[in-house]
């Protein structure tokens, strides 16, 4: 079952789609990678560039032929392509000079027509002097398939719900949001986490971490067929937290292969929120023509069928598209980071970013880690107290929905969820009233956010809502092992609820706002702030406070406290400023 459900996905997808998993492969077969273009081709048609595991360079370029052939015809487009590939030196920082290997890689079969220029192609260049190893080698669906059974059935445990699962990505629309608690459930099984298999070694670790992968990249077939690109980014995102609780679960030291499958999934998850922003200009131009210089309104870019669920979705929509971009713009402006938008797209990005441009609309507690993304990102480029006086708003919404409504949505409730507990009686709607589940005069972000806010020494704003702070109870749920804060449902774990006292201390406040440990995050996750950051926008109920108070300290950097600036490797990465 398993080939048949490969082959489906192998022969349904452009060069696009298969990518991702093609680069995981390639790392199984020993290859390091040392660029991956985001589009079709990029200069001379190297979509990657690697140095393969005898030490040579090798670049590929990939072409789309689902559930078809290669042409003579579409050969020809992209011969002088090719040939610039085979002939040209790979200039690419890292890269060591001397001969290199040149593939066309395609998921359909190559016409013999094709093999034959290809061929002649290839006598031509050993008649000219070339070095044996400069010519075209073909990688056609035969191999790849190949390659993704490999990586796939012999490392997959004999597991039916992961087939049934992926039978059931393949039958999604790719409209909305994927089900990451079904997602998280096979890669726990893959990667074997919650169930520890105590005959795993590092070799077999590494090659899950290829299988899971590849699970991904099945699972998003019909989302990036639709362009979904906020759901395509949710499943790396929900990856890599994998991968860092596998690792804190095996406790291996982290392998290069591992750094490597990481990098790849990072940037598969980068490039799908820049392909959120390439389709966000465009329709920001679309509707800067239609609408004209004097009334253009760059939230109208959501509003599609103007049905009533618009006008309650869109805000949110628009939420998580800032939350995505601004996620965007600071890695864009961190030190080492290999995505650079160009100084237009910068442009661009800064006027959709604005604040005069922006209604945030906060819908459930779900929707806090959004509006924070993009409060630190705001940070960068204003240095005002803008930023943390959005903080202290975020705080106030908590403390005006405890008072007004007697709760808040907690992060365990969706937005399908809370619109309907909010229409219900506005529309007649049948269902389970959700109020009665959640405890009133609580919150899971307010404590968190409070201490985020305290850094900022603005005393008079927190002494005046203290009094409505020690009204709510402030809960977190903490899992018993770092290795189970990737999960979507831990299977031991701590709730913990907390009542501020009145009168306190603004010297132990501040005491409590330095903590920047997060014992219950797993190292790798910590090592990249912007990740964790992205993990609970999708995740918002493993926002506990430790990763809020990290998350703050790490990107923004405030610190009006006592005590001194701690010391923080990963914080030192970044350069917003």
């Amino acid at each position: 079952m398993l080939e048949n459900l490969i082959e489906h996905w192998l022969d349904s997808i452009g060069e696009r789609g298969y990518q991702a998993a093609f680069l995981q492969m390639l790392i199984g077969e020993g290859h390091t990678i040392m660029h991956s273009t985001r589009h079709n081709a990029m200069e001379l048609g190297k979509d990657i560039i690697t140095i393969g595991p005898d030490g040579i360079p090798c670049g590929f370029q990939l072409k789309g032929n689902p559930g078809g052939r290669l042409t003579l015809n579409q050969y020809r487009e992209i011969s002088s392509q090719l040939k610039e590939l085979v002939e040209y030196p790979l200039k690419y920082p890292g890269i060591p000079e001397g001969p290199h290997r040149c593939f066309l890689v395609t998921n359909g079969e190559v016409e013999e027509e094709v093999q034959r220029s290809i061929s002649d192609f290839n006598e031509s260049l050993k008649s000219r002097g070339f070095d044996s190893k400069q010519k075209i080698e073909i990688i056609s669906r035969g191999q790849i398939l190949s390659w993704a059974i490999k990586y796939s059935h012999n490392f997959w445990p004999n597991d039916f719900s992961i087939h049934e699962n992926i039978i059931k990505m393949y039958n999604v629309d790719g409209k909305s949001l994927p089900e990451l608690d079904n997602i998280s459930s096979a890669l726990d099984i893959i990667l074997s986490i919650t169930v520890k298999d105590e005959g795993r070694n590092k070799i077999s670790f590494e090659r899950s971490l290829i299988s899971s992968a590849l699970y991904i990249s099945f699972c998003i077939r019909n989302y990036v067929r639709r362009k979904n690109h906020t759901a395509i980014a949710a499943c790396w995102v929900t990856l890599m937290a994998f991968y860092a609780g596998a690792l804190e679960r095996y406790a291996f030291s982290p392998s290069k292969n591992l750094q490597r499958s990481f990098d790849v999934a990072r940037e598969a998850f980068f490039s799908a929120i820049l392909d959120l922003f390439d389709e966000v200009e465009r329709r920001s131009e679309a509707v800067r023509s239609n609408a004209g210089s004097s009334d253009f309104d760059i939230n109208r870019i959501y509003l599609q069928s103007g049905g009533l669920s618009d006008r309650y979705l869109w805000n949110a929509r628009a939420l998580k598209t800032l939350s995505l971009l601004s996620l965007l713009d600071i890695e864009d402006k961190r030190a080492d980071s290999k995505f650079r938008l160009s100084s237009q797209q910068r442009d661009s990005l800064k006027n959709f970013l604005s604040p005069e441009h922006t209604k945030i609309e906060i819908w459930g507690e779900a929707a806090i880690p959004q509006v924070l993304t993009y409060c630190f990102g705001m940070w960068i480029k204003d240095a005002s107290q803008r930023p943390d006086l959005l903080i202290f708003d975020i705080i106030n919404w908590i403390v005006s929905e405890n008072k007004n409504r007697n709760y808040s949505f907690p992060p365990y409730y969706n937005i399908d969820d809370c619109l309907r507990m909010k229409l219900k009686s506005a529309l007649n709607l049948n269902g389970k009233d959700l109020s009665t589940e959640i405890q009133s005069k609580s919150s899971f972000f307010a404590e968190g956010l409070l201490h985020c806010f305290v850094r900022s020494n603005l005393k008079s704003l927190a002494k005046a809502i203290w009094p409505e702070i020690t009204r709510i109870s402030h809960n977190a749920f903490y899992p018993e092992s770092s290795w189970a804060f990737c999960l979507w449902r831990v299977p031991r774990g701590k709730n913990t609820s907390r009542q501020m006292p009145f009168p306190y201390n603004w010297s132990d406040i501040q005491q409590e706002a330095s903590n920047i440990e997060t014992p219950h995050v797993p190292s790798l996750l910590r090592a990249d702030p912007l990740i964790l950051l992205a993990f609970i926008i999708f995740h918002p109920h493993r926002s506990i406070p430790e990763v809020l108070r990290y998350l703050h300290f790490a990107i923004c950097g405030t610190w009006f406290l006592p005590s001194a600036i701690p010391e923080d490797e990963n914080k030192l990465k970044y350069s917003y400023r």
